[in-house]
């Protein structure tokens, strides 16, 4: 085979490739291994063409039933890919990771504020704003399916996804990137709508008929992205299996493939041309038809008002469609993975971030609406929102209703003690390992630690229960919080002192799952008291007249329940996927608790699934969150530089700068941990991070809190006795 592989002859040259794939692939063909055995006896330098009874050259990858057997036989020797992503160098994937973490947050809150203030202002309920609103969408679902795994695999030295998370990967982009080409189209009919037919748009453009419009969007997509996958991950993949791209993209997958390409290199012309030149051809035509409108418009003030409404639609047209059509347009021969990845970030990541700007820059509709969130009530909405967007995710139950926590919390114990036939009946934490001269060392400073963190946040409750001065909002929120973390850091801490110092640091299975639950419901509940913080800093700096009729008693006890039952339903949430796994041995958690990533490591099972209920949920209860508090926080710096005083404008950070500094240490820490795939989960640096948001954010919030604030101090001197305060 050597030496004929080596002959200019090309059907030769197929044949003995197809040889040698039916042995690797484990085709049964036996006239292609006679063909081969053939072959081999050939001497060196011969040119035989090997041909059929009808006469015509075969060729392995060419021929039908043996391609149905290779889709049949398809079990890829490769389980999971390595995306390489960008460069190697540590210094310059920092770099990036703040860079690109800050573009997909803004794009987050830009996308977001515009689904927001089409929401909340009737004036824009209209078919181009509603348009805008599904664009929105879903640029922020379309960068949520690449962005977050690619912030995490620059910071996990292990950057490999499971065959099945590539599929999945790869088919939810593409939905969504198809969606988008056709709803362009449908913008740029709407556009020609409104501007040749205005007497007859109102009837035209009827709400029914939009929702039908995005309808037939979502299913175009849906059909175009199945036949995208299908036709690429049916290939075999023998490796290797490097993949030279951030996430999962058909051309850098089909670089990969262990066969004949040709088919799939025809086969995305032809869906690009109908996916991306269709659509970009009635786009043409429709502004065509509109700009030979415009210009018989006498008016020069008309003539403009008329170009200015398109101008933002032909701007993102031009961004988006050019990258992807260089990208799913050209031959196989033509990949350049350094320049590939480039266009990738312009379709996926830049338009998504620039489609807020360019459609909301100098409109005023959105300049107008922009004083709608100054509304108390439309804050209130805007958690409706954000909640409705949650929901929309298979496995997120943080919109569930309160009223079905318990007999969810009930049902878990059951449903584990029917599914979970594990034989591991306990746990081995091993904790930090370290000689037993420092463990003492350890034990001293944690000890230390913990009771320092007990003593300033009781001491902090205690101010606050006391001092009737104190007995505002903000300092109610601050109570509850210190309580939370009193709670946090006893779940686990106490038990992490008695392991440092005792040889047996066993747990029993029902005392793991029992601390993995109570520990994630103080979490994600820390996590939404964050946002309601931030409500509260709102209201106080853009409503200070009317911030104690609004944030009353009842209203901040309603919102505390609120944190409360999304941190039920939320550890529930992760809990019951983390626990229901079998676990068969072996049993040492690397871990100084029951934490869900270093449990999983012991799972006897599959935990693709749990990766991709831990991003969700996350997502929902960590990047929410904290995507609500950046547009709090937008409004309030707003506000703040609209005042005329610059002490009045200090006095103002100042209210908000504790809190920015205490979401920053908690938010950070835990998106890396717990929306990380499994398979990036190193121990050390686990530990390390679940010690930072678990012990030293409990530890430094009572400082940070009361450090240069003189309520606190007063309040303080008032209790020691020591107190002659001048009202």
């Amino acid at each position: 085979l050597s030496d004929s592989s080596s002959m200019s002859d090309e059907p030769v040259f197929q044949e003995s490739c197809g040889l040698y794939l039916s042995c690797q692939v484990g085709i049964e063909d036996p006239q292609a291994q006679s063909r081969g055995s053939a072959m081999v006896a050939l001497a060196p330098g011969a040119k035989p063409k090997v041909k059929d009874r009808a006469g015509k050259s075969l060729s392995f990858f060419k021929r039908e039933g043996t391609m149905q057997n290779l889709g049949k036989e398809n079990h890829s020797a490769i389980s999971e890919f390595l995306l390489l992503g960008f460069s190697s160098e540590s210094q310059v994937r920092m770099a990036l990771f703040i860079f690109f973490l800050l573009l997909y947050l803004i794009t987050l809150l830009g996308n977001g504020l515009i689904v927001t203030l089409i929401y909340l202002d009737s004036n824009l309920h209209t078919p181009m704003y509603f348009f805008l609103s599904v664009l929105s969408l879903v640029d922020m679902s379309y960068v949520t399916t690449t962005v977050p795994q690619m912030l995490v695999n620059m910071v996990c030295p292990r950057r490999t996804i499971s065959w099945g998370a590539c599929v999945a990967q790869m088919f939810i982009f593409l939905v969504l990137g198809i969606a988008e080409c056709v709803l362009y189209a449908i913008m740029a009919y709407d556009r020609y709508v409104a501007i040749c037919f205005p007497l007859h748009y109102t009837l035209l453009m009827s709400r029914p008929t939009c929702i039908k419009m995005v309808t037939v969007c979502w299913i175009i997509g849906l059909a175009g992205a199945l036949i995208y996958t299908v036709f690429t991950m049916r290939l075999p993949y023998c490796g290797p299996y490097k993949i030279n791209h951030f996430f999962c993209e058909v051309p850098a997958v089909l670089k990969l493939a262990c066969a004949d390409t040709s088919l799939n290199d025809r086969l995305d012309f032809i869906l690009g041309f109908i996916l991306l030149l269709v659509p970009l051809s009635l786009i043409l035509a429709s502004y065509v038809r509109i700009f030979a409108s415009i210009l018989r418009i006498r008016s020069t003030q008309g003539r403009l008002k008329s170009f200015s409404t398109c101008a933002s639609h032909v701007t993102v047209v031009t961004m988006f469609y050019g990258p992807a059509i260089m990208m799913y347009m050209r031959p196989g021969s033509w990949y350049d993975p350094e320049r590939d990845k480039k266009l990738a970030l312009f379709y996926n990541v830049v338009s998504a971030f620039l489609n807020p700007i360019i459609y909301s820059l100098r409109n005023k509709d959105f300049s107008l609406t922009e004083g709608q969130l100054n509304d108390p009530r439309n804050i209130c909405e805007l958690f409706g929102v954000l909640c409705l967007w949650a929901q929309a995710h298979p496995l997120s139950l943080l919109c569930a209703p309160p009223s079905l926590s318990l007999p969810l919390l009930l049902s878990l114990e059951i449903t584990m003690q029917e599914v979970n036939q594990s034989a591991v009946t306990e746990f081995i934490l091993l904790g930090f390992t370290l000689s037993p001269r420092t463990n003492p060392l350890l034990f001293t400073f944690f000890l230390v630690f913990y009771l320092l963190i007990l003593v300033s946040n009781s001491l902090l409750i205690t101010l606050i229960h006391q001092d009737s001065r104190l007995h505002t909002p903000m300092y109610f929120f601050i109570g509850v919080l210190s309580t939370l973390d009193v709670c946090y850091t006893t779940t686990t801490v106490p038990q992490m002192l008695v392991h440092i110092l005792s040889k047996k640091r066993a747990i029993s299975f029902a005392r793991c799952v029992a601390q993995m639950y109570i520990f994630l419901l103080f979490g994600v509940t820390e996590s939404w008291l964050f946002s309601i913080m931030s409500v509260d800093r709102y209201m106080a700096i853009c409503h200070p007249l009317r911030y104690k009729v609004i944030m009353t008693r009842w209203v901040c006890l309603l919102m505390v329940g609120i944190c409360a039952a999304y941190g039920v339903v939320g550890g529930l949430c992760y809990t019951f996927f983390a626990m229901r796994l079998p676990y068969c041995g072996p049993n040492e958690i690397d871990h100084y608790f029951c934490e869900v990533p270093a449990v999983l490591k012991l799972a006897c099972a599959d935990t693709s699934l749990n990766d991709w209920v831990d991003f969700i949920t996350g997502f929902n209860v960590i990047v929410v969150p904290l995507s609500l508090i950046v547009i709090v926080y937008a409004n309030i710096f707003a506000t703040i530089m609209k005042i005329r005083s610059a002490q009045g404008r200090i006095k103002a950070f100042s209210t908000c700068a504790s809190h920015i500094t205490v979401v920053t240490m908690f938010a950070i820490p835990c998106i890396i941990m717990y929306m990380s795939p499994g398979s990036g989960y190193l121990s050390n640096s686990g530990k390390k991070m679940a010690l930072f948001y678990n012990v030293a954010t409990a530890f430094l919030n009572p400082v940070i809190y009361s450090l240069r604030n003189k309520d606190v101090k007063k309040a303080f001197l008032k209790l020691m006795g020591r107190a002659r305060v001048s009202e």
